[in-house]
């Protein structure tokens, strides 16, 4: 790969020679030292390779490609690399149109990840990797969010005299959400395009993806060519098809550099550099050859004169030219794969604060498992929140308001089920000052329509001062305490410490979660566990169930209480098996149902055992209503009918039954009767089919009588 070089922003003059135009350009490609280096090289799949490629594409023309506009400043690299390329990939994947001028929604704007990487310096530029880093960990907003009132200029507020688009960093943690879901690129990659063969698999890819999608077409890629020093265009001559637009026959010698984006090609495009009076292809020096372009758009807006409403061609022989003879800068071209239409962040923060000389702090999250842990074992950085991004401005760039960001954590909760969550402030020895006003934990990985559960940071403890001293990296770290698990549990999960669970999870098929023999599992009020079909709990510990909690076994489902097991239900806790479910109580288990509604309900066609299918085979009582739990709550079974009639009940009470029957003459075997309830007696009729109340059921004031579903 050749080198990319970093250099000043320089304007030159356009000049003519030889009837042909020296085009005026912008420096704005400022890679770091080695950021291209450990770039995948894009392989292109066989089948794709079988293809037969016809003579010529234009991705211009389809729906995923936006409208040509003018870029902001030195905003090159998040012009071609966002506003072009990340907006058609995204797009295609998701199968939204971005051609019309309207469809702001589906078009994402440069100015968010530019401003994160340009230091304050609107002439300054950026680079493909970078502007993708920042949208794989803080995602991007469409314009419509950004809050852009045109495609032209994306940021048009009025910002006040001396405010420029190129200083904003956003403010407002639904923006920040907003752009999360945008967070769906999988890799970037480099194709190597100085040979015919890297001419070809770029073919394939702008024809067909590299994988053979002829359905939806090819993607669009970025390159880098050498513009500060102007460059030689000229228009097309006939006979050659396409005559009369713009070619550019030479990127010119000089510094610097301008990103832009190749959406086409053309087989049948000709120019006779040489003036030989024929055009020719040497089939060793690709170098010369005069047949074949590439389509470009450029990002300066429709109506420059040496360009085709924002769109030239540039010769295949630049591709083989060096840089110094006006080729185009490194062998490769670039592009970002998508991999998925849409980001859902499970876990998230917002964070209010407030700080000078922003390049001088770094912002990042991590997690923990164990919540005695100072320091997270998982750490996420995300693009664009570090040193040297953004000058010694406050945060918002523009005022010194606080900011309020959203950052998504999700990435580092993969094989983790974190205890505890830290956001990390990091400053070098000349920040100046900063505090956080506000901190909270959104966990938005939650079952059915339940609502997302937010955790704030201790108020007492806030505004929180970000440190900085002489040392060169300074730390400020604000943990929240909080136990995570995924809603939806599908593999193996092992808790190994005391576990405090604050929302609805199902355990799905397949999946089993273990509570082991080192820590106590209980949870917030009214939470539930669900086991699926396929499913199991494994209890080695203490379980604490209250509060209406409860674990809900189906069809197919194992809940196995171990010999270890120590279960403690009060309130109205309960552990509900249903028909075919698996329920297994091994010998040593310790079960207290402290209190009349603190149960265990085996309804009708549950099996004793577990299913061997998830679990291996153990030893389990034969009849677990034989197990006598201590407490003043029951195992039940639902086989028989009961019959209640002239009698008096004062005592709470839970009655469990096949069917139950309440009244003055419900049952011959029994004296006829009124049933009074008396005595703010509290009763639940729990009926495998019907609960029926006859005449003759008289209540005194205070008394509760509760009939679940």
């Amino acid at each position: 790969m050749k080198n990319l070089y970093i250099s000043l922003f320089l304007f030159f003059l356009i000049t003519s020679v030889n009837g042909q135009k020296e085009e005026e350009w912008c420096d704005c490609y400022y890679p770091f030292p080695g950021e291209y280096d450990s770039i995948p090289e894009l392989v292109i799949s066989e089948s794709a390779k079988n293809i037969t490629l016809p003579s010529k594409v234009d991705n211009s023309q389809k729906k995923y490609f936006r409208p040509i506009f003018d870029q902001d400043g030195g905003s090159c690299a998040a012009a071609a690399g966002v506003s072009y390329i990340y907006t058609y990939m995204v797009n295609r994947e998701r199968d939204l149109s971005a051609s019309d001028s309207t469809d702001i929604e589906n078009m994402y704007p440069p100015n968010f990840t530019w401003n994160f990487q340009n230091k304050d310096d609107c002439d300054r530029g950026s680079t493909f990797p970078g502007n993708w880093s920042v949208i794989r960990t803080l995602g991007v907003p469409n314009i419509e969010t950004y809050g852009g009132k045109s495609i032209d200029k994306m940021y048009i507020p009025d910002l006040g005299d001396g405010n420029e688009r190129c200083y904003v960093w956003i403010s407002g943690y639904e923006k920040y959400r907003s752009a999360m879901k945008n967070r769906v690129i999988d890799g970037t990659y480099r194709l190597s395009v100085n040979t015919p063969d890297g001419l070809d698999d770029l073919k394939h890819y702008l024809h067909n993806l590299g994988e053979g999608d002829v359905e939806k077409g090819g993607g669009i890629v970025g390159f880098v060519a050498r513009t500060g020093g102007g460059m030689v265009v000229d228009t097309i001559h006939p006979p050659s098809v396409e005559a009369g637009k713009h070619i550019v026959l030479s990127f010119r010698i000089g510094s610097g550099g301008h990103a832009m984006t190749i959406v086409g090609y053309n087989d049948s495009i000709k120019y006779d550099f040489d003036d030989k009076g024929y055009f020719e292809n040497p089939e060793n020096n690709m170098a010369e050859w005069d047949i074949g372009a590439l389509k470009v758009a450029n990002s300066y807006g429709v109506d420059r004169e040496k360009e085709d409403s924002g769109f030239f061609y540039m010769p295949y022989r630049l591709l083989a030219k060096h840089q110094d003879e006006g080729g185009i800068i490194g062998d490769d071209v670039y592009l970002m794969k998508i991999g998925k239409e849409y980001h859902s962040p499970k876990v998230t923060m917002r964070v209010n604060m407030q700080a000078h000389s922003r390049e001088d702090l770094i912002i990042r999250s991590g997690v923990s498992e164990n919540p005695n842990e100072e320091n997270p074992t998982a750490t996420q950085i995300y693009g664009g929140l570090g040193f040297y991004k953004g000058e010694s401005l406050h945060m918002q760039g523009i005022n010194e308001d606080p900011i309020e960001l959203g950052l998504d954590v999700t990435n580092i909760l993969d094989d983790l089920n974190p205890g505890k969550f830290f956001l990390k402030f990091i400053t070098r020895s000349n920040f100046n000052s900063g505090k956080v006003n506000s901190f909270s934990l959104i966990d938005y990985d939650t079952l059915d329509d339940n609502p997302p559960l937010e955790i704030d940071f201790s108020d007492s403890d806030l505004p929180v001062i970000i440190e900085s001293d002489e040392v060169y990296n300074t730390i400020t770290s604000l943990p929240i305490l909080y136990d995570y698990l995924p809603s939806s549990i599908e593999e193996e999960i092992t808790i190994a410490r005391d576990f405090f669970l604050q929302k609805d999870i199902e355990v799905t098929e397949g999946g089993i979660l273990k509570i082991s023999e080192e820590g106590s599992f209980s949870a917030a009020t009214d939470v539930s566990i669900t086991l699926q079909p396929g499913s199991a709990l494994v209890i080695e510990d203490e379980l604490i169930l209250a509060d209406n909690n409860q674990i809900i076994v189906k069809e197919d489902a194992t809940l196995l209480l171990s010999s270890s097991s120590n279960i403690e239900i009060t309130g109205s806790g309960k552990i509900e098996v249903q028909e075919n479910a698996y329920f297994c109580i091994e010998d040593g288990a310790d079960i207290h149902l402290n209190d009349f509604n603190s149960v265990i309900n085996l309804r009708n066609g549950y099996i004793t055992g577990v299913n061997t299918e998830v679990l291996p085979s153990t030893n389990c009582f034969t009849s677990p209503t034989n197990y006598m739990p201590t407490g003043d709550g029951s195992i039940n079974e639902f086989t028989e009918d009961i019959y209640i009639q002239n009698d008096t009940l004062t005592n709470n009470t839970y009655y469990a039954g096949r069917n139950i029957y309440i009244g003055y003459n419900v049952t011959s075997s029994i004296p006829t009767g009124n049933v009074l309830i008396t005595n703010n007696a509290e009763i639940v009729f729990d009926a495998e089919q019907n609960v029926l109340f006859d005449t003759g059921v008289k209540t005194d004031p205070g008394v509760s009588i509760k009939v679940p579903k």
